[in-house]
C-alpha cells in the first residue's frame, strides 16, 4: 500500500499520448529484440522456433493494441522490487535507480514491473535458476498486489498491465544472452516465461 500511494504521486500527472504508441512499443520492445537475439545466435534460433512463441505474437499484437490505453505519465521506469527500499521503522518507501527507457510510459508499464518480481519471481530466477522456491513474502506481497490492481484498474487495464508484465521477459532476451556470451540456457528460463504469460494473456 506505501508503494502504491508513493508511485501514485508519480503518475498522477499524465498526459494524452499516442494513438500508434502500442504498434511502436511492440516492434521495438518485443519484435527487435527477439530478431538481436535471432541474429546472433544459432543456438537461440533453434530454441526460439521450437518455442511455439513465433505462432502467438500476431496474436499477442493484435491484443495489445485493443487493449492499449493511450494516456502516459511520469514514471518510475524500472519499478522492481529490487529498485525499492522499505524503511520499516517509519513504513515508507524509497524508489531508486529510477529512469525512463520504455517507449510507452504509464502507470500499467510500472506495475507491470513489480509483476515481473512478484508475479513472475525475475530476480529469484536470475538468483536461483529455472524453478527457484518462492518466499512466502513474495506470495503475499503478489497476493496483495492483485488486490490492489482490482480495487483501482478496470479489467481491461488489469490485462493490458499483465501484457505489459509479458513484454518485459521478451525484452530482456538480448541482455541475457549478452550477459552469458551467447549462451543460450541463459535465455532459456526467461523465453519460458514469456510463453507461459503470453498463453495466458
Amino acid at each position: 500500500r506505501s508503494i502504491r500511494d508513493s508511485i501514485s504521486v508519480v503518475h498522477n500527472f499524465s498526459i494524452k499520448g499516442c494513438n500508434n504508441a502500442m504498434s511502436l512499443y511492440f516492434e521495438e520492445e518485443i519484435m527487435s529484440k527477439i530478431r538481436e537475439c535471432y541474429r546472433s545466435s544459432e543456438d537461440f534460433r533453434l530454441a526460439y522456433n521450437s518455442s511455439g512463441i513465433p505462432e502467438m505474437l500476431p496474436e499477442l499484437r493484435d491484443i495489445a493494441i485493443k487493449l492499449h490505453v493511450p494516456t502516459e505519465s511520469f514514471t518510475h521506469g524500472n519499478l522492481t522490487l529490487e529498485n525499492i527500499l522499505f524503511l520499516k521503522g517509519s513504513q515508507r518507501v524509497l524508489f531508486i535507480d529510477v529512469y525512463e527507457e520504455n517507449v510507452i510510459d504509464n502507470k500499467y508499464n510500472d506495475y507491470s514491473q513489480l509483476l515481473q518480481s512478484a508475479n513472475s519471481d525475475y530476480e529469484l530466477i536470475c538468483e536461483h535458476g529455472e524453478f527457484p522456491v518462492v518466499p512466502k513474502a513474495i506470495s503475499q506481497f503478489n497476493t496483495e498486489l492483485y488486490h490492489i490492481m482490482r480495487d483501482q484498474m478496470t479489467e481491461k487495464e488489469i490485462l493490458l498491465t499483465l501484457f505489459f508484465e509479458c513484454s518485459q521477459f521478451y525484452r530482456m532476451l538480448p541482455f541475457k544472452l549478452k550477459a552469458s556470451r551467447g549462451n543460450v540456457n541463459s535465455t532459456l528460463p526467461f523465453m519460458e516465461v514469456a510463453k507461459r504469460l503470453t498463453e495466458d494473456l
